[in-house]
């Protein structure tokens, strides 16, 4: 089984959205500083860490390099040279919100 075929099975058989229910009340909101990831991303990576057994660093760059993984946390995938003219626009993330 490939990773895309894996985490289109994920995504069928999570029950996200009862997970984001009892999620929602502990996780931050903005108060003042930096505004914190949309819940959804969040727990979509949490749960490829959890897959795969990737730390942060590593589920970064899989989040870069990989376009499957990108699709699964909810954000269109871009390649680097894309990214870096991204970066260089806006300053800010480098993967684009579907």
């Amino acid at each position: 089984m490939t990773l895309e075929q894996f985490l289109k099975r994920m995504e069928v058989l999570i029950p996200r959205e009862k997970l984001l229910e009892q999620i929602r009340p502990c996780y931050p909101v903005l108060v003042r500083g930096k505004v914190p990831y949309p819940l959804k991303w969040m727990l979509r990576v949490h749960c490829v860490q959890l897959f795969y057994n990737v730390g942060d660093p590593g589920m970064e760059d899989m989040l870069h390099e990989i376009e499957s993984v990108g699709r699964f946390k909810g954000t269109v995938w871009m390649p680097a040279s894309l990214r870096r003219q991204h970066r260089g626009r806006t300053g800010k993330e480098n993967m684009i919100p579907r």
